[in-house]
């Protein structure tokens, strides 16, 4: 794997815990533990993605500001967990925060999705990794091998590329015509409609439906991923947490939330224990931090901010670093910009193509997947700044 993970911890068993987590990921791992040496380290590892203490954080993001910019993700580690102390450093330009005790599942995420992998776990393509087999071979019968599977690939993809290529759509028409929300995967996308309460599964090669899963007591207005689960949240204005059941291909309900304050639902965007919701009506966009509790008892959200987004209805949110994209059910642009006291300040306005407008979107690498509504609704790949 060419990824190459720098991190920067300074108490030696979190750095351990850390390291180990994504070496058995496969990841290339760099480990430094004193200041003295971070700027060396960096120049010389030149990393995809740094995880860092506060201490390592703070230095990292202030050389970043005054050097030229980067796309660098910076996750900062909390050894305690602290809400209002994460948020700041989200703040600051964090792409994500972790906090001890440490799981391994949790960091492997958070760096795929640093990484713009596919971070639903429950939407993976099977891989089968060869490549210790081959470097175990002989030279030569690697020389045999590579030139008889290149012959043998050449005629097969040619063959595959003839047979799919009139089925296989880089636009995918959808027929529900109040889209609210996208979740996307590498093999699936999810799509919620609020006037038939459901949530659509479509295969993204070509377009075909996989999976209604029917809800009888709200309709969702928008969807998230924390890479595990599904959000929504729902015409009653309360944010859920849904697991996939594939043997009963059914999207069940494991949590329900309250939402202080959330008066009318749209976009959502989940980000570790934090959730980010629009609300539509009031022009309002709210921070929560999901309160987690032992089973039986029921968790929750405890609101930590409130900002105004001035004539902005946001229907659909992303996060990327300290900038903030929201769909504009208004005029159906996309807004990027960031937060600044208490109100979110636009910055860049991305506008639909005529006659239509973005109703919902998910961030994909440096793109973004998006619903395009109109005479049509239709997904297709497009760049916001």
């Amino acid at each position: 794997m060419s990824d190459k993970i720098l991190v920067a911890v300074t108490d030696p068993s979190d750095r351990a815990a850390i390291t180990a987590a994504l070496k058995n990921s496969s990841y290339g791992v760099f480990d430094i533990g004193e200041m003295v040496s971070a700027a060396d380290a960096f120049s010389k590892v030149n990393p995809s993605v740094i995880v860092a203490d506060t201490e390592f954080t703070d230095w990292f993001l202030a050389q970043f500001s005054v050097s030229a910019p980067r796309e660098l993700p910076v996750i900062c580690y909390l050894k305690d967990h602290n809400a209002r102390l994460a948020y700041d450093y989200l703040k600051k330009g964090a792409f994500d925060c972790i906090t001890a005790p440490l799981r391994p599942i949790e960091i492997v995420d958070i760096i795929n999705k640093s990484l713009s992998k596919d971070v639903l776990s429950f939407d993976k393509a099977a891989r089968q990794n060869i490549f210790d087999y081959l470097a175990a071979l002989p030279t030569v019968k690697k020389i045999y091998l590579g030139a008889g599977t290149a012959a043998f690939l050449g005629v097969f993809w040619l063959a595959v590329y003839l047979t799919v290529r009139p089925s296989v759509k880089s636009e995918i028409e959808i027929p529900n015509r109040n889209i609210t929300g996208l979740v996307a995967g590498a093999r699936t996308v999810f799509v919620s409609d609020w006037f038939t309460q459901s949530v659509y599964r479509y295969a993204r090669a070509r377009g075909e439906l996989l999976d209604v899963y029917y809800f009888s007591d709200f309709g969702p207005l928008g969807l998230a991923t924390d890479g595990v689960s599904v959000y929504s949240v729902g015409t009653d204005s309360k944010i859920r947490r849904h697991v996939i059941n594939e043997a009963a291909r059914r999207l069940e309900t494991a949590e329900e939330y309250a939402a202080p304050g959330l008066m009318s639902g749209g976009g959502i965007f989940v980000e570790n224990d934090f959730v980010w919701a629009g609300d539509p009506q009031t022009k309002k966009l709210f921070l929560y931090e999901i309160v987690r509790a032992a089973p039986p008892a029921a968790g929750g959200l405890r609101k930590i901010g409130e900002y105004s987004t001035g004539g902005i209805s946001p229907v659909s949110v992303w996060k990327k670093g300290d900038r903030i994209y929201l769909a504009d059910g208004a005029t159906g642009s996309v807004f990027s910009g960031r937060i600044l006291d208490d109100k979110f300040i636009p910055q860049k306005e991305n506008t639909p193509p005529p006659g239509a407008k973005i109703a919902a979107f998910a961030a994909e690498g440096s793109k973004f997947l998006a619903v395009f509504s109109g005479d049509k609704t239709f997904l297709r790949r497009a760049s916001f700044k």
